[in-house]
């Protein structure tokens, strides 16, 4: 669900040539792969290629801190997030690992549309970086490729 809310959003920004399919077409394109957390990068990579425009994104896992998501947020860049879930609502630690977009941020909360929870949900900073760091602070990003190449040249 993430990975094809952030394929939206570049694709509003035009970095796709065709139009993305339903959610449930693009389920079947993936089959068991969409409902796993860590989709493979080279299987959404291949897809990638076959929908963009000259090969212009790119699916990439890193770890990082919290300042690391901010900047790609203050750079509109939406970013998937893997924390775990129950430590986060609960304080306890469990295997509950969850998926969501930020989308923005202020100095108390991390901003995501959450699949649970929907649009610009709150997610409290401090909290959210204790479950985030049950999960190795992962993130996965889609990102334009920027080349010399890429952009447009006088005559």
């Amino acid at each position: 669900m993430c990975s094809y809310a952030v394929l939206r959003y570049w694709e509003r920004r035009g970095f796709l040539r065709t139009a993305l399919p339903s959610y449930d077409a693009f389920k079947k394109t993936f089959g068991r792969y969409v409902d796993l957390l860590g989709f493979p990068p080279n299987k959404l990579n291949d897809y990638l290629r076959d929908i963009c425009k000259k090969d212009r994104l790119k699916v990439q896992h890193r770890e990082g801190s919290i300042e690391s998501l901010q900047a790609h947020l203050r750079n509109k860049i939406p970013v998937i997030s893997l924390f775990d879930y129950n430590m986060y609502q609960r304080g306890q630690p469990a295997r509950s690992t969850h998926a969501t977009v930020l989308v923005g941020y202020t100095p108390e909360n991390m901003l995501a549309n959450d699949p649970f929870h929907g649009k610009k949900y709150p997610y409290e900073k401090n909290r959210f970086q204790e479950a985030w760091a049950l999960r190795n602070n992962r993130y996965i990003l889609i990102t334009t490729k920027v080349t010399l190449n890429s952009f447009p040249t006088e005559p």
